[in-house]
């Protein structure tokens, strides 16, 4: 049987936890967390023994005003979404939806389900 083997810096941790060798896109924020660059925003995980990872930031759902019934493809949403999710699939505009005035309008009628992310 092998020896434990524990990381010494936050960087070994991570490589541990995701099994990786190198990691270019995190850097250390100097209090034990692993900094996450994504244009302008960031993430910030937070590693611990045992290990719990949390995740800041991300993306906000945002809900249709109209009820899919798989015939309506104008959707109202409050603001532009960047992805539309449609009966389980994602979508960006001008794949899938374009964006006029205040509404979605979709390639395919959803059956079941819509909603947005900001």
């Amino acid at each position: 049987m092998l020896p434990l083997q524990f990381p010494q810096t936050d960087q070994e941790e991570h490589d541990q936890v995701f099994g990786v060798k190198k990691v270019s896109n995190f850097i250390s924020d100097g209090a034990g967390n692993l900094v996450r660059q994504l244009g302008d925003s960031t993430g910030a995980i937070t590693l611990s023994n045992p290990i719990q990872i949390t995740v800041n930031g991300g993306l906000t759902k945002i809900n249709a005003t109209e009820t899919p019934d798989g015939t309506i493809v104008n959707f109202t949403f409050a603001q532009k979404p960047t992805y539309i999710v449609s009966d389980g699939a994602w979508y960006r505009e001008n794949f899938g939806w374009t964006w006029s005035g205040t509404q979605a309008v979709m390639s395919v009628p959803p059956q079941f389900d819509i909603f947005g992310f900001i």
